[in-house]
Order: structure tokens, then sequence, then C-alpha cells
């Protein structure tokens, strides 16, 4: 890779780095705990609230996706809604009294969050070739994962001084600083085409055109449908570690701070490892692999009983978190057609924003349901996730990898001839 590349991918790793400082204390540590411990918000309300969220953002994932492949750029995109998470950012626990303040503000930012990153992985083929796209995938999980080592060093002293509450603005004005690299630097490659609001209305149309044809790539189908399933329990199980570690093991903040930086020192050299054997044992292959260390997580976490374990668990936990983020976007890159990846991009998003909506929902009725066990409840709650991965382990194993197949023209959008 030539020094330009290099730049390019650096500038656009910084992003990665950058959204992890936001994530890792917003709405891994500090969020939800601040919500039902600080400000006295039932965990149902969380749960309803995010699974909402995540439905709108479900829905708006495709749209935005093909609106960005017709306007031919994707970093307008990426730094409108990443702005519309900064701003509300800004006043958590600034100007919040309440948990519905709390809870409004919430949404707005992590609707902001999560719509950027379909404009930011559709920067994948942008910045990477065919050969080192894997390696570039992982350069940027990377990146995301040591910021959120930093991350939590960096707001640490915020909230020893005043609290979960204090976490907030610190960490917007983080991700704000450390994004700029990937605003300045990253350009869109290929022709602009001049805007037109119609692209809105041609997208909805081509978001619906999206999903059906989804079905005539097979393989792509299928990668899709297994991906649900395992995100839904993967990206539930960590929207919740915090409270889970806090309920069943009594973990005290400083010692989740811990955790979270052992997991996600971990995480580091487990995205650039597996991005590298990516590129040379093959995406589906490697995917399997890490699959298969996340069911060791699941095992543990319904069983483990003493904190040594946990932090043991921690470890494994790191490496597959970054290694799965690392393989499924690039395994997606292998599957769409080329033309089309920020719509299948979005297509991909819109699979784990809908496993958001049904994830949650599985673990308060599970919570809801053996409450009479105490802390046993959250133990199920592991289980029924554990059953849910599962099948999507499954289904991906059923999947095959190889290049996208000759497919006849059948909607407005052109297909690959590759």
């Amino acid at each position: 890779m030539k020094a330009r590349g290099i730049i390019r991918l650096l500038a656009w790793a910084s992003y990665d780095f950058a959204n992890s400082i936001w994530a890792i204390n917003v709405l891994t540590l500090y969020f939800l705990l601040w919500l039902t411990d600080d400000l006295k918000t039932p965990e149902l309300a969380y749960s309803l609230v995010y699974s909402g969220l995540m439905l709108l953002v479900a829905v708006s994932s495709p749209l935005l996706g093909a609106v960005s492949d017709r306007y031919g750029r994707r970093m307008p995109f990426l730094i409108a809604f990443t702005l519309l998470c900064i701003v509300p950012g800004m006043l958590f626990g600034v100007l919040v009294r309440s948990g519905a303040e709390a809870l409004a503000l919430f949404a707005v930012a992590t609707f902001g969050y999560m719509a950027a990153t379909v404009f930011y992985n559709a920067l994948l083929p942008d910045i990477s070739s065919a050969g080192n796209r894997g390696f570039a995938s992982g350069v940027g999980i990377g990146a995301g994962y040591l910021g959120n080592v930093l991350g939590v060093l960096l707001i640490k002293p915020f909230v020893d001084a005043g609290g979960r509450g204090a976490a907030f603005a610190p960490s917007a004005l983080g991700f704000l600083l450390f994004a700029l690299p990937c605003f300045l630097l990253v350009r869109d490659i290929g022709p602009r085409a001049p805007w037109s609001w119609n692209y809105v209305r041609d997208s909805y149309r081509q978001a619906v055109e999206t999903v059906r044809q989804a079905g005539r790539y097979k393989e792509l189908f299928k990668f899709i449908l297994a991906r649900f399933f395992y995100e839904d329990a993967i990206a539930t199980f960590m929207a919740f570690i915090s409270v889970f570690l806090t309920r069943v093991a009594d973990f005290t903040t400083s010692e989740l701070q811990l955790i979270v930086i052992l997991a996600t020192a971990c995480a580091l050299p487990g995205a650039l490892l597996y991005g590298w054997v990516a590129d040379r044992l093959g995406v589906k292959r490697t995917l399997v692999l890490v699959l298969a260390q996340w069911a060791a997580v699941f095992v543990g976490g319904i069983t483990a009983a003493e904190k040594p374990v946990f932090f043991a668990l921690a470890v494994l936990t790191g490496i597959s978190l970054g290694a799965v983020g690392a393989c499924d976007r690039v395994m997606l890159t292998r599957l769409a057609p080329p033309e089309r990846v920020g719509e299948f991009f979005g297509l991909y998003v819109l699979v784990g924003r809908v496993a958001a909506v049904v994830g949650p929902v599985l673990w308060g009725l599970t919570l809801t349901a053996f409450a009479h066990l105490g802390t046993t409840s959250y133990r199920l709650a592991v289980l029924a996730l554990f059953i849910v991965f599962w099948v999507g382990f499954g289904l991906l194993l059923r999947v095959r990898e190889f290049p996208v197949p000759v497919i006849a023209p059948a909607g407005p959008a052109p297909r690959s001839t590759d």
C-alpha cells in the first residue's frame, strides 16, 4: 500500500477510534446505570426506548445507503449524522434532570451515532483494495478498540470527580476531536451527481427493491439472515453487560472500568489478527472460528461465579468482539455487488438494528418472567440469547463464500457483471 493509501486508511480508522470513545462510555459503561441507579428510571423503560430507536434505525438504514449511492457521496452524510450525535451528547449530565429527558436526548444522539455507521462502513471499498480489505477492516476495528481503552482512561477522571453523569459531555467532545482526521482527509471517490430531492423518493423505492433483490443473491441473503441471529445475541449481551456484571458479580464502577480496559486491550490484536487471517484463510472460515469463541463466552456468562473467571472471560470476549467486527464487514463486500455496496451496507445495518429491536425485548421479558429468582434471572437471560446465537451460527455454516454471481438486471439499479 502506497503512502497516500496508508494516510487515507489511518484517517478513515480515526473515525472508528473516535466513535468508540462515545460508545464505550455512553452505550456500554455509564448511561444505563446512570439512568436506572441515579435517575431511578425502570430498566424496562430503557429497553422499550432502545428497541423503538433500533426500529427507526432499521427502517431508515437502507434508505440512507441508497441515497448515498445515488448521490455518489458518503462524507457529507457521515459528518451530518455524527454532529446529530455530538450536539445532544454535550447536554447529557448538564441539563438533564429526569429519566424522560435523558432518554429523549439518548434517542437522538444514538440515532445519529448509528446512522453514521452506514456511511462509514460504505467507505471501506474506497480506502482499500480487494487484496487488503480484510486487513483494512481490521485496522478500523482495532482503532475502535484502542479508542475504547483510551476513552475509558480519558473519561475516568470526570467520572471519579462528578459521577456517571459527568462522562457524557467530554465523551461527545472526544468523539468530535478524534473524528476530524477522517472528516478532513478522506474524500469520496468517483463522480458526484447533482443533488435532487428525487433521491429521497427514489431511494424509498430502492430500499424496498434492496430487500427484495437481496434474495436474488442467495449467499448474501443467507449471510444476512445468519447475522440477524448471531448479531442479536452479541449486541444485546454487550448492551446490558454493565448491568449484568453489576447485578450478578457485584462489580464496582472501578472494576467495570478495569474489565472494559482488559477486554478492549485484547480486542485490538484480535481485530488485526483475524483481519489478517481472513485475507488468507477466507472470511467465512475465519468467521466460523470467531463464533465458536463467542459460544464459549456465552457458556461462561451462564455458569461463571467468581470475579477472576469473569476477568478471564473478558479476554476471550475482547478478542472475539474485535474479530467479528473485522470479519463480517468483509464478508458482505465479498457477497454484495460492488456498485451497490452502500445500499447493501444499509441492509447490513438494518439487520443489526432489527435484531437490536428483538434482543432487548427478549432480555426484558426473561428478566420479568424469572424476577422471583433474583440474579439468576440475568443468567437465564444470557441463556435465552445463547439459543438465538446458535440459530445464527447454524445458518452461517450453510453460507458459501465466493464472488458475486452474474444476475440479469431486474430493477432500477445496475447489477454486477463480474
